[in-house]
């Protein structure tokens, strides 16, 4: 599911009608939220995360930690790398291939 995804696209007036239901059109988050949220992004930071070790959660809980503090203590901060590469991939080389279909469709 995940490879097809990132092969084939929705088209012009379904991504412009999504656009258009989030409140995107004649906005700056238009160039940066979809290009985050993207299939090959998803698949990198659920990689990442995966491979975080386990006894980083476990010792937390054991310190009384609940799942959102170990999320937003442990795994957000761990994160911040990959978080960086999937904003800097959306807004950089891959990002620009689409450029000209994105400003097209956002005004």
């Amino acid at each position: 599911f995940w490879v097809v995804t990132m092969y084939v696209n929705g088209g012009l007036i379904p991504t412009f009608l999504l656009y258009k239901g989030l409140g995107l059109t004649n906005n700056f988050w238009v160039y940066v939220i979809p290009g985050m949220i993207s299939a090959f992004n998803m698949l990198v930071i659920r990689t990442y995360m995966n491979g975080i070790p386990d006894s980083l959660e476990e010792s937390a809980q054991l310190d009384g930690a609940g799942y959102t503090t170990i999320f937003l203590k442990i795994y957000s901060p761990l994160c911040k790398p990959v978080s960086l590469c999937s904003s800097q991939s959306a807004s950089g080389i891959p990002g620009s291939m689409q450029c000209y279909t994105t400003v097209w469709i956002a005004s």
